[in-house]
């Protein structure tokens, strides 16, 4: 899992390995969205602390 921000906006990547691919979501915005799955979500919910703290965010100098 890794974020980026930019403009006031966190957009969070991050792999599912159940279905083999990379999902990029814009938090909190689409969150809610239904198109998300539900393993997903509760990764994200267990982690939007560190989140937001900029734990996960990536800077480019690493």
């Amino acid at each position: 899992m890794f974020a980026v921000k930019n403009n006031g906006v966190r957009k969070v990547t991050l792999m599912q390995f159940s279905k083999a691919r990379m999902v990029t979501i814009e938090i909190p915005t689409e969150l809610e969205s239904e198109e998300i799955d539900k393993e997903l979500k509760d990764v994200i919910l267990k982690n939007m602390e560190k989140i937001n703290s900029g734990y996960y965010d990536y800077t480019g100098t690493h």
